[in-house]
């Protein structure tokens, strides 16, 4: 969206690619199909047409892995996401004498009334 700033698209992007900066083997082949069903034959033709073919698999594969960070860097922003920030600790809540005051005050309001409602 409007609000998500470069560093986080470029994050999202950058997600986009595996851990040896390959596109997506599917979203490759889903789009080689689609051209091959368009005309486009990779395997025949002069190095101009060649060249013509690889960018016609180039030009979708990176339209596609822009949308798709798009999504990323949205959903990043929606959960909170803030590149440089630090990092936040699981933290375990453990139960106080307070908190033990509460739970039998409440179980004991919660009798009092359904013995009331039942007079």
């Amino acid at each position: 969206g409007a609000n998500c700033n470069f560093r986080e698209k470029a994050s999202a992007f950058e997600k986009r690619f595996d851990k040896k900066g390959k596109i997506d083997k599917r979203e490759t082949q889903r789009i080689m199909k689609a051209q091959t069903s368009r005309g486009v034959d990779l395997k025949e033709g002069k190095l101009k047409e060649k060249v013509m073919a690889i960018l016609s698999l180039i030009v979708p594969l990176f339209v596609s892995a822009f949308q798709r960070a798009e999504d990323l860097a949205n959903a990043m922003e929606a959960r909170g996401y803030a590149p440089g920030a630090t990092r936040t600790r699981y933290k375990v809540l453990k139960m106080k004498k307070d908190d033990y005051i509460l739970l039998v005050v409440s179980f004991v309001l919660c009798i009092a009334l359904i013995i009331l409602a039942i007079l």
